[in-house]
């Protein structure tokens, strides 16, 4: 049999640097200031000042503030009477589905509503929010899409972060910093190719340390998955593997799974089966476990970012499933065969690992034709943790005895 591909390829992508605007001066709100802004008929009796404006809505919320005063940057447009935007239908599903993958905090949310001008209950995704955003991107000459992406999450990272200076917040502990560092972490993000399929943060909740993003169908159809923050050059990726391959022979109800041991780009692998899991570090080369170091398609910015690429199995696997449905071969007479494999992805620091993406690539071969389809990917999911499971601890001391990562 030959080996399966694990060595992704593919061109990178950077991302170009966007400048911070000078951030102005405002006074910090309290409850009083708000009584001699307001007359019986509701009218606006102070001088407009950007500090008033902010307290004004951060007291009695932007619901009763926009029916008084137009919305106020504490870092000025940069655009002067901007045009109206309205997306299409399309446009505005195809703006609600990636902001709901990276926004689905309730508290971010209701925060962001409330300073982009709308109310910020009920705290969902919604049409008013994606209309906010454009409004809010064609105030600053921003590509006015909907989407809260990178470069528009560095923008108002910057306007929530002085707006906390304005109201005297605290460094961490408040809503509009977390917002703000949430924010901040996703505008470092490079990846910008394929499908988001999932966001989410490393550290303390308040004050995240790191951002990780999962994109499939990057470059080359890769899955992608970065790590953003500013200890990123402390970061490295752990990655863990098993695989099947099933077959239906003629006449055979079930499909029939591989057995022994296949050679891959990482080493060989036992093949995992209905009954079995068998979990393997996937490590490029043998000089150690970590898949960028090992020589896992990566890259890296230092002070900001670090992703890896992979695309496991495609048309590389063809001659294994070849061989799997050739006569002798355990699936002999098989028209189709599929390869599923299974990662487990940890992002590790200081030898501990702290966040865990779960991720699938499938590969089914036409026999008859000799092909292979596209690698589809699912799973994606990524959650913190506390340390690898048990079972990557024992595949990875199994692999490089008395290793520390745990």
């Amino acid at each position: 049999m030959g080996a399966i591909d694990r060595q992704p390829g593919g061109p990178h992508e950077t991302e170009a640097h966007q400048p911070s605007p000078q951030d102005t001066k405002a006074a910090a709100a309290t409850s009083a200031d708000v009584g001699p802004l307001l007359s019986r008929s509701g009218r606006w009796l102070a001088e407009p000042r950007a500090e008033t404006a902010i307290r004004l809505q951060r007291t009695v919320g932007n619901r009763v503030a926009s029916q008084i005063l137009q919305r106020e940057w504490a870092v000025a447009p940069t655009v002067e009477n901007p045009p109206e935007v309205t997306l299409t239908a399309r446009a505005t599903s195809g703006a609600l589905s990636i902001n709901r993958v990276m926004f689905r905090d309730a508290d971010e949310i209701g925060l962001i509503r409330d300073v982009l001008g709308i109310d910020p209950a009920p705290a969902v995704v919604d049409d008013d929010f994606v209309n906010a955003v454009v409004r809010y991107q064609s105030s600053y000459g921003l590509a006015p899409d909907g989407i809260l992406g990178r470069i528009t999450a560095g923008r108002l990272s910057r306007e929530i972060t002085a707006e906390s200076r304005f109201l005297g917040d605290a460094v961490t502990g408040t809503q509009r910093r977390r917002t703000a560092r949430r924010l901040h972490l996703r505008s470092l993000v490079s990846r910008t190719q394929g499908t988001l399929v999932h966001q989410g943060f490393v550290g303390n909740d308040m004050n995240p340390e790191g951002c990780v993003t999962v994109r499939v169908g990057d470059a080359g159809n890769t899955i992608s998955l970065e790590y953003t923050g500013e200890n990123s050059d402390q970061v490295n990726w752990l990655q863990f593997i098993n695989m099947n391959m099933t077959g239906r022979p003629p006449g055979v109800g079930a499909p029939v799974f591989a057995a022994g041991t296949q050679g891959t780009t990482g080493g060989p692998v036992v093949w995992s089966n209905a009954g079995a899991t068998n979990w393997a570090v996937d490590a490029v080369q043998a000089t150690g476990p970590l898949y960028d170091v090992s020589g896992g398609a990566n890259t890296r910015t230092a002070g900001t970012r670090i992703a890896i690429l992979d695309s496991p199995g495609g048309a590389g696997g063809l001659p294994v499933a070849q061989a799997f449905a050739a006569v002798g071969g355990t699936a002999a007479g098989a028209t189709s065969v599929r390869l599923r494999m299974n990662f487990a992805t940890y992002v590790v620091r200081g030898n501990r690992a702290r966040y865990r993406v779960d991720w699938t690539g499938t590969t089914t071969y036409n026999i008859t034709a000799g092909t292979s389809s596209n690698i589809v990917y699912s799973g994606g999911n990524g959650r913190q943790v506390a340390g690898l499971a048990g079972v990557h601890r024992t595949a990875l001391l199994a692999e490089y005895a008395g290793s520390p990562i745990n």
